[in-house]
Parts: C-alpha cells; sequence; structure tokens
C-alpha cells in the first residue's frame, strides 16, 4: 500500500512540476524608463549587435538649409550597461538610414540614403570605408547574410534597382524582377534566401545560392491595399509583419506572414503612420511604434501569433516614434524618435539562453528548457543554463 502511494505521490509531483517547468508564464508588461537618450537627428533605423550590448542607431541628419538648424547624419552606439552615447560623424557617413551588423559584431554596415555604405569599425568608431549599394535611385532597407559576405539592399522607388553586395570584392550586383518600392530586406537564417519586401505587401523570394540571384517565389501580405512603409521580422526570421501606412484617419492595418506556409492575417491597429516595428524579447509579441498623426510616441504591442492588442506604451511626446531595436539576449528595448531623442521600453523577462551546459537544481523554475527527474527519491529540474 505504501509503494503504491509513493508511486503515486512521485508522480503526481512529477506532473506539478513539468507542468511548473514547461508552462508558458504570461509575459509582464513593459514600463517607459525614465531615462531619455540623446541621439541623432531623424532616425531612421536600428540594431541591436549579435551579443545584445550594443544598439547602433542610423541618423539621417538634415542638410536642407531651408528648415534649420541643420544636422550632420551619425551613426550612434548606445552601451545599454551604461546607457552611455558614442555619436560616430564622417564624410563617409552622408544619409544613414538603415544598419546591419556583421555577425561578429565587429564592423557595422551603415545604408545612406543618397549614395552607399559606410563601413564602421565598431572597436574604433571610425569609418574604414564604402561598398556601392548598387541602387542608383533611393537605397532602402539593408540586411547581412549569416556568414558576413553579402549585404541584400532594398530601393525606395520604382526602378527596381534593389541589389546583393558581395563585401569582399566590393561588387553589387542588381536583382530582376518588378516591384514598387522597397520597404523591408530580410535574410533567413541558413543564408539561401533573400526577401524584398515592397510597399504594397508583395514579398519577393529571391535564391542567394545561384550567383544570378533569380526570383524563386512571390509571397503576399493580407490587407496591404492602402501601402505600408513598416516591416519587421521575428527572431529567427519565419514570419513577417507589416503596418499599412494610413494617413487618415490613422487606423492602419496590421498584417502577419508565415513565410514557410504563406498564410497571412490581419487586422486594424490604431498605430497609424508606422514606420518601425520589432519584437518583445521573449519573441511572444510584436511592437508597432506610430510615427505621428493622432498617435505620436505610442508603441503597440501585440500578440505575434493572432495579433490581439496586448497593451500600449506612449514613449515620447516630443511627436513622433520610429524605429525599434530588439534583441532575444537583452530585455530592453530601445525606441529611437525623429528628433534626437531615444526612449527604452524595460521587460520584465529572462531574454533567450543559449545551449551551453547543464545545472542541476532542486525545485527550480528557471527559465530556458528543462527536464524533471527523481534521483534517490528527490525530485530535481536540470536547467540549461547560459554561459556565464
Amino acid at each position: 500500500m505504501k509503494k503504491s502511494i509513493s508511486r503515486a505521490l512521485v508522480v503526481s509531483t512529477l506532473v506539478g512540476v513539468a507542468s511548473l517547468v514547461m508552462a508558458t508564464p504570461a509575459f509582464a508588461a513593459a514600463t517607459v524608463s525614465p531615462t531619455t537618450l540623446v541621439t541623432g537627428y531623424y532616425a531612421g533605423g536600428s540594431a541591436y549587435n549579435p551579443a545584445g550590448d550594443t544598439v547602433a542607431v542610423a541618423a539621417g541628419g538634415q542638410s536642407n538649409p531651408a528648415y534649420p538648424p541643420v544636422y550632420d547624419s551619425e551613426v550612434d552606439f548606445i552601451d545599454v550597461k551604461t546607457n552611455t552615447v558614442t555619436a560616430v560623424k564622417d564624410p563617409g557617413i552622408t544619409a544613414a538610414i538603415s544598419v546591419a551588423w556583421s555577425p561578429d559584431g565587429t564592423k557595422v554596415y551603415a545604408l545612406n540614403a543618397d549614395t552607399d555604405i559606410a563601413i564602421i569599425d565598431v572597436a574604433t568608431h571610425t569609418v574604414t570605408g564604402n561598398l556601392p549599394s548598387g541602387s542608383s535611385a533611393s537605397p532602402y532597407g539593408l540586411a547581412i547574410t549569416p556568414d558576413g559576405n553579402y549585404l541584400v539592399v532594398g530601393d525606395y522607388s520604382s526602378a527596381n534597382a534593389s541589389a546583393i553586395v558581395e563585401i569582399a570584392t566590393s561588387t553589387a550586383t542588381t536583382l530582376s524582377y518588378t516591384a514598387d518600392f522597397t520597404v523591408g530586406v530580410f535574410v533567413s537564417p541558413d543564408g539561401t534566401k533573400a526577401y524584398i519586401v515592397d510597399y504594397y505587401g508583395v514579398v519577393n523570394v529571391f535564391d542567394l545560392t545561384d550567383p544570378t540571384y533569380p526570383l524563386i517565389d512571390t509571397l503576399q501580405f493580407d490587407g496591404m491595399g492602402y501601402g505600408g512603409t513598416s516591416v519587421c521580422s521575428n527572431f529567427d526570421v519565419s514570419v513577417l509583419y507589416m503596418v499599412d501606412y494610413n494617413e487618415a484617419p490613422f487606423i492602419a492595418n496590421v498584417s502577419r506572414l508565415d513565410l514557410n506556409s504563406g498564410a497571412s492575417i490581419s487586422t486594424t491597429t490604431a498605430v497609424g503612420e508606422s514606420i518601425g516595428c520589432n519584437m518583445t524579447p521573449d519573441g511572444k509579441s510584436v511592437l508597432l511604434a506610430s510615427s505621428g498623426g493622432d498617435y505620436p510616441g505610442v508603441v503597440e504591442e501585440r500578440d505575434a501569433t493572432s495579433l490581439d492588442l496586448v497593451t500600449t506604451y506612449t514613449v515620447s511626446q516630443i511627436d513622433s516614434t520610429d524605429v525599434i531595436a530588439s534583441s532575444p539576449k537583452n530585455c530592453d528595448v530601445y525606441v529611437s524618435n525623429f528628433y534626437e531623442t531615444t526612449n527604452i521600453l524595460n521587460f520584465p523577462c529572462n531574454p533567450a539562453l543559449p545551449n551551453t551546459g547543464v545545472d542541476v537544481v532542486a525545485m527550480s523554475a528557471a527559465g530556458g528548457l528543462a527536464t524533471v527527474a527523481v534521483i534517490a527519491g528527490v525530485i530535481v529540474v536540470a536547467v540549461r543554463r547560459r554561459k556565464a
């Protein structure tokens, strides 16, 4: 009888512990940090480095003397541990609009909207050279292949001048396809495909394993008839999100597109004139930023699968919220605005933990992948740990 009861207790306890470890807790809302950072004028793009400890912000500047004062273009580096900002200004940075980090984190490539691509050495914060963008019209959108050898450059015009840039040889190959105004570029995690999204929600898929880079597929976002300028991906680039750039009545559409199945859904959002979006650090929600209209300085958080509204944040009253930097390795999300400020959303989360080994702890509900076992009658949880 004792043996039967003991087994039942062990099974019951195991089920309870397994439920505790494996259940997905509700992701707590962020708080808006009181810290506001001074960054460059007219933020056009931002990104975390691979390590998740530095954010680069592309600031296009303002060079038109008809709208004084005149601001130089720059790329700002934010140390997220200290929230100190290092601004890099150089003649090679003329109108920075997008940034991409090299996979090893030693370089940042800054796409200039009027010319080419500046190469920035991160250790010295100096521009070491420039690459051709391959776009003779209007470069917009930048992504890098996982091996760090190629850049994908979009073109915000009807000239269809998007290109693949080979970094080592400094050569650009213009892609052959028909589209209108590129608003986002992405590369698959295995480096075999490039995704170029146009203004009307068409996703053009290119084969990067073929040196001619042929167009191999087209996908379509739902609900993007008006046109959109805000596109982002989840962290493993299996899903894309796009927001309709609706000016009136500032009620836009947000759409989700599964790159594997091609299935798309959409719903309405109060974030009109959206130019920036990204994921929450845990990847469970998508953040959509308003660049003005009736909702200046507002970021919507929506469920990454259903697109249901989770909550909203007001991060700036200075006019417009533009670009969002987020990483699965850091719980802080940086939201850069048009006019020289960057706000911080502090998410109370546990970033994704790389699988670097196993620690054994008693009755732990720590984050990460876990297994439950009974050793000598003691319930333990083996939790994959993060490298120190």
